[in-house]
């Protein structure tokens, strides 16, 4: 025997999985199971890294989460806490990846002296021993880089 499962997305139902068990070509019985909203967020998170989903699941079991740490003993501000450092993970996550792809769009010079500068901490001095170039040069593809990374960014909040 054999199992065959077809999965369709309905956004108002959530996902509906038809399973289907043959045997030698011949349907023996079928089962249509809906898939809650919840379930279909984490599918999608597990199986694409989706963080719109991600994001979603994190609002919907934020309040539950919160609840089940209060009854455990804590107080609703340590609550709280323990809840909001789950969503500034998040934040910090989007962030990130939103700088990632910001610093992909940059000329490749002005990316390579801004992560020397400040993913790998050293002066404009320093980056102009290493690489040979004069300061003003690098100094001018910081600033450039710069500026083009607050138009990419200029969406994100503080």
């Amino acid at each position: 025997m054999a199992m065959l499962t077809l999965s369709l997305e309905n956004p108002r139902a959530g996902n509906i999985a038809f399973a289907v068990l043959v045997d030698e070509r011949k349907i023996v019985s079928q089962a249509i199971l809906e898939v809650s909203q919840a379930t279909a967020w984490m599918i999608s998170v597990r199986d694409k890294r989706d963080r719109a989903a991600f994001s979603a699941l994190f609002d919907f079991f934020a309040p539950k989460l919160k609840g089940f740490v209060m009854r455990a003993g804590m107080t609703p501000q340590q609550a709280e806490e323990i809840v909001q450092d789950a969503s500034q993970i998040v934040a910090i996550e989007r962030e990130a990846g939103e700088l990632k792809m910001a610093l992909a769009l940059l000329k490749d010079e002005q990316r390579e002296v801004i992560e020397k500068a400040y993913l790998g901490e050293l002066t404009h001095q320093e980056i102009s021993t290493l690489t040979g170039l004069p300061l003003g040069t690098i100094k001018s593809r910081i600033r450039l880089g710069l500026d083009k990374l607050r138009h990419e960014l200029k969406e994100l909040k503080p």
